[in-house]
C-alpha cells in the first residue's frame, strides 16, 4: 500500500505543508466547510478530498498528535495519554494543564518534561523529521510539541521560568532542520528577520495559533521553505473546551482566515498548490458535555471509594491500592502486578455508575482483550496475524473470526453491542458509534500494559482531585464524537486506512516528497504485538 501511494504521488509537488489544528470536530467542520464557513478548507478539498479521520485510543492530544508525527500507534510509539502510569518504568508521566497536579509534581518537573522526556526519553519511535532526514530531506516544525530531529538546536528560558530549580536550560535540543516552540525556540530566518507574534505567560509562551501561522508566513516568504513544514494550531482546541466545538468554529474560522492571507501572498492557491501539497488535519474530534455539572463530572476516586488511591502528581506509595490518571472522557485505573487478576472486579465497580460506558482491560501476558458494559454486555476479542492455533492466541473456545475494512482479522466472543458493531454473513466487521474500536483499542493505550481503561458516556466526562474540568467540549473516548476528525488535502495520495487514521499522515508526507520510512528506531518499544500502525 505505501510502494503504491509512492508511485501515485511520484509527480507530485516537492514540498509539503502540514498544518495540524487541534480538536477539528468532523460532525462540526466539515459541514461548515459545505456551506462556505470554510472557504480555505473548502478549496482544499475542492482541489483534492477531504474525508472524516479517526484519532487513536485514548483520543488525547500528546498521544494523539504523537501519532501524527510518527505514523505510529500508542502501542508502538509508548505516549498513552495526557496523563499515565508507565508500567515499565514504573513512573508516572503527566502532560496536561491542572494546576494543582503540576504543584504537586513540581514546577520544575514539568517543565524538563516538557523541555527533554517528552521527545527524547518517552517517544520510542522516529518522527517524520528523522525519516527525511534519513532520506535526505528537510523539514520544519511550528509549534508542535514532538519535536526530535538530527539538528541542535539551543533554548531560551522565558523570564519567568528562568528562575526554576532543577531545569537546565544552556543544553541544545534535537531537532528538524527549522524549529519554533514557542517562547523556548526561536526559528532561524535569512537575515536575522524577526517575527512579531503574541508571547509570554498571557499567550501560553507563544503556543497559540497567531504565533504558529506568523512564522509560517515568515518562512514561505522567506523562499527558504523545507521538503516538509508542520505547522500546529492548538486553540480550537482550548475553546472548543471553554464554549463548546460549535461556537469555538469561529476560531478555525480565523486559522482559515490566515491560510486565506497566504495562499493570497503566494499568488493564490493554486499558484501556492503548483510546488507544494497542503495537508490540513486535526488530531481528535469533540463531544458536547452536558451543562450540569453533578451530570456530567465523573470522580474515578468515587467510582473506587473503598480503596486507597495515590493522589493525582503524587508518586505511588505502597500503601496505596490504585493510581487513577484521568484523561478527560477516559481514565487509566492502574493496579499493582499482584493484583491485575482484579481488574475484572474494579471494571464492575466502576460500572455501577451509569455515566461509565465501557470498561478495557487486556488479559496478562496474551494479547486478548475485553470490552465490557452496563447495558451492552462484554466483548472479548484478540488479533489475529497468524495461522498459530486459537489455544497460542487466547482465543476463547466459542470465538469467530471476522475481518475488518483494513483486512484484519479478528477472534471475537460475546456481545459485538459493546462497541456498536455488527457482522455480516461473510464475517466482515462494521462499526456505528466507536469506529475501528478494536483497532484502536489493540494498538492502543490498552496494548502496552495491563491496566483497566474506562471511557465515558457522551456528555460525561471523568475527573479527579485538582484534575481539569471542561464545561464546553471534550474528548479522549473511543466514540465518534471524540474520534472522528477532518482530513482534507490537495496535492497528495489518499490515506492507505479505511476509515483514514491519522496514523497514515506522515507516509502521506513521506510519499509526496519522494521520502520513505529509513530512520532507525530511538530505541525498543517493549512490546511484542499483531497489531500494525
Amino acid at each position: 500500500m505505501r510502494d503504491s501511494l509512492q508511485r501515485e504521488t511520484e509527480t507530485m509537488p516537492h514540498n509539503v505543508v502540514l498544518i495540524i489544528v487541534d480538536g477539528l470536530a468532523w460532525r462540526v467542520v466539515h459541514p461548515a466547510m459545505q456551506q462556505g464557513r470554510l472557504p480555505f478548507f473548502a478549496a482544499i478539498e475542492e482541489r483534492g478530498f477531504a474525508t472524516p479521520c479517526q484519532s487513536i485510543y485514548p483520543s488525547i492530544t500528546p498521544a494523539a498528535t504523537a501519532s501524527l508525527v510518527t505514523g505510529a500507534p500508542p502501542v508502538k510509539h509508548g505516549v498513552q495519554g495526557a496523563f499515565w502510569y508507565d508500567q515499565a518504568i514504573d513512573d508516572v508521566e503527566y502532560f496536561g494543564g491542572a494546576p494543582r497536579v503540576m504543584l504537586r509534581e513540581g514546577l520544575s518537573t514539568v517543565v524538563d518534561d516538557f523541555v527533554q522526556t517528552l521527545n527524547d526519553d518517552l517517544l520510542r519511535v522516529p518522527t517524520l523529521y528523522e525519516h527525511l532526514a534519513a532520506s535526505g530531506k528537510d523539514s520544519a516544525n511550528l509549534n508542535l510539541m514532538w519535536r526530535r530531529g538530527p539538528v541542535p538546536h539551543d533554548l531560551q528560558a522565558p523570564l519567568l521560568l528562568k528562575l526554576l530549580p532543577g531545569v537546565t536550560w544552556d543544553r541544545p535540543v534535537a531537532g528538524p532542520d527549522r524549529l519554533m516552540l514557542g517562547d523556548f525556540i526561536s526559528l532561524d530566518l535569512p537575515g536575522d528577520a524577526q517575527v512579531d507574534y503574541p508571547s509570554g505567560p498571557l499567550n501560553r509562551f507563544g503556543f497559540n495559533d497567531q504565533a504558529t501561522l506568523k512564522h509560517l508566513e515568515a518562512l514561505l516568504r522567506s523562499d527558504s521553505q523545507s521538503a516538509v513544514t508542520v505547522a500546529y494550531c492548538p486553540d480550537n482546541d482550548f475553546d472548543s473546551h471553554a464554549r463548546g466545538p460549535a461556537t469555538a468554529l469561529e476560531t478555525v474560522q480565523q486559522v482559515d482566515q490566515a491560510l486565506q492571507a497566504i495562499a493570497r501572498e503566494r499568488g493564490g492557491l493554486d499558484a501556492w498548490l503548483s510546488d507544494t501539497a497542503i495537508i490540513i488535519v486535526g488530531d481528535h474530534g469533540h463531544d458536547d458535555l452536558l451543562d450540569d455539572a453533578d451530570a456530567r463530572d465523573i470522580s474515578v476516586e468515587g467510582l473506587f471509594a473503598d480503596e486507597p488511591i495515590a493522589m493525582p502528581g503524587d508518586s505511588w506509595d505502597d500503601t496505596q491500592a490504585l493510581y487513577v490518571c484521568s484523561n478527560m472522557r477516559s481514565a487509566q485505573i492502574c493496579v499493582r502486578e499482584e493484583r491485575f487478576s482484579d481488574l475484572r472486579h474494579l471494571a464492575s465497580l466502576a460500572l455501577g455508575d451509569g455515566r461509565v460506558d465501557q470498561a478495557i482491560w487486556k488479559n496478562g501476558e496474551v494479547n486478548r482483550f475485553c470490552i465490557r458494559t452496563r447495558d451492552r454486555g462484554e466483548l472479548r476479542f484478540s488479533p489475529v496475524a497468524a495461522p498459530e492455533s486459537a489455544e497460542g492466541r487466547g482465543d476463547a473456545a466459542d470465538a469467530q473470526h471476522v475481518v475488518d475494512d483494513n483486512g484484519r482479522r479478528w477472534a471475537i466472543s460475546g456481545s459485538l453491542s459493546a462497541v456498536d458493531a455488527d457482522v455480516d454473513s461473510e464475517g466482515r466487521l462494521s462499526y456505528g458509534d466507536y469506529p475501528d474500536a478494536l483497532q484502536r483499542i489493540a494498538s492502543g493505550a490498552p496494548g502496552r500494559q495491563a491496566a483497566l481503561w474506562l471511557t465515558a458516556r457522551p456528555g460525561c466526562q471523568f475527573v479527579v482531585n485538582g484534575g481539569e474540568r471542561y464545561q464546553g467540549g471534550s474528548h479522549g473516548s473511543l466514540h465518534r464524537n471524540d474520534s472522528e476528525t477532518v482530513l482534507t488535502a490537495a496535492g497528495v495520495g489518499r490515506p492507505a486506512s479505511n476509515p483514514a487514521s491519522i496514523t497514515d499522515v506522515v507516509d502521506m508526507c513521506l510519499a509526496a516528497v519522494g521520502a520513505g520510512r529509513q530512520a532507525a528506531a530511538p530505541r525498543d518499544s517493549g512490546q511484542e504485538t499483531a497489531v500494525g500502525a
